[in-house]
């Protein structure tokens, strides 16, 4: 059996350097993951959603394997961070637990300790004896009192570490939900907010809309001027969104070239008008090489839209929204179309 398994992976592990080359993807390490778990099966969301891409014509590029990663295994880190801070807040309320419960014990013989002086107080004989018998209480006393100020800095110190670690679950959260080149928030953030505006629609039977962008001629300027220009343009498309968007509108990079907007308490001939505007202002940019003043070219976006259903699969929302950019550039690009236009 260990030999069967033994072909099988080497069977896998060929089969997804054959992909690989086959589609022009650096074998590197997360994409060597990727392709192994596709071709292994051992992830079925994974070849679904592959499959899904395949079927509906969508090259399989460099920024699609990126987003792949980041959604089937990009948590991985995340779920470690929180468990490893997570053990380090147990053990400290551990020690914390211990302390009181010492500082109780101390209070409860302090108190006995006192109690047993007082009581004897009266039948001291003479000043000499009841001085030694004060003298005795003072030091229980100052006793008692360098162990409450232990006790206090031991408190403060672990009060202190679990703000620390409240941050750094803070900062890892953050992290694990913005996207590194844009700052905006990424696919796994995309997902929640979507998911947490569903619920708001259902509820008040608002309007919910979405917008998924995706940049025209990537690879382009990609293979023509570098991966850093393509990097340059990426971020040129998230600061027009971050700019154009206003109030409750969340934009997110989806990964790659695409990026969505979730348009809360908008109808769709709304968001085709949000999406218009996103359209002409990038219409408008040209890049340029600074110092030189090479020109680059212009920059422009292909955007679908769609209109939240009650009660629906989001993953349906988001394939209408995708249908609708998908049309508008096979349709020749630089365009706004809903899902309506599809019928």
């Amino acid at each position: 059996m260990q030999g069967e398994e033994f072909s099988q992976t080497l069977r896998c592990a060929a089969a997804a350097v054959r992909a690989m080359e086959r589609l022009d993807i650096a074998p590197h390490p997360r994409n060597f993951t990727l392709w192994y778990a596709y071709h292994s099966g051992v992830h079925p969301d994974l070849t679904s959603a592959i499959d899904q891409l395949i079927e509906a014509g969508r090259p399989m590029t460099e920024q699609r394997n990126e987003v792949l990663y980041e959604r089937f295994f990009g948590s991985v880190q995340f779920v470690q961070s929180i468990e490893h801070t997570d053990q380090e807040m147990g053990e400290l309320l551990e020690r914390t637990r211990a302390d009181l419960e010492t500082a109780g014990s101390d209070a409860q013989a302090f108190g006995d300790t006192i109690s047993a002086l007082t009581d004897t107080v009266g039948s001291a004989e003479d000043a000499d004896e009841l001085q030694a018998m004060i003298d005795g209480i003072i030091r229980e006393c100052r006793v008692m009192d360098e162990r409450n100020q232990a006790l206090e800095s031991k408190l403060a110190q672990s009060s202190k570490r679990i703000g620390s670690l409240h941050e750094r679950l803070d900062a890892v959260k953050k992290e694990t939900m913005t996207d590194g080149l844009t700052n905006l928030p990424n696919r796994r953030a995309f997902d929640s907010k979507l998911e947490e505006e569903s619920r708001v629609s259902g509820d008040d039977g608002e309007a919910l809309s979405l917008l998924m962008l995706d940049i025209d001629h990537f690879k382009r300027f990609n293979d023509t001027f570098g991966h850093q220009i393509g990097d340059q343009v990426i971020k040129l498309v998230a600061r027009t969104l971050v700019q154009t968007l206003k109030g409750r509108d969340s934009p997110a990079r989806y990964g790659g070239e695409e990026f969505g907007v979730i348009l809360p308490r908008t109808d769709l001939q709304q968001a085709a008008l949000v999406g218009e505007k996103i359209r002409q202002k990038l219409a408008g940019c040209t890049m340029t090489r600074r110092g030189s003043g090479e020109d680059y070219g212009q920059v422009t976006v292909s955007i679908g839209a769609a209109l939240y259903r009650k009660g629906e699969d989001l993953s349906d929302f988001v394939s209408r929204a995708d249908a609708a950019l998908y049309a508008a550039k096979q349709s020749g690009r630089n365009r706004v179309l809903t899902e309506t236009d599809l019928q």
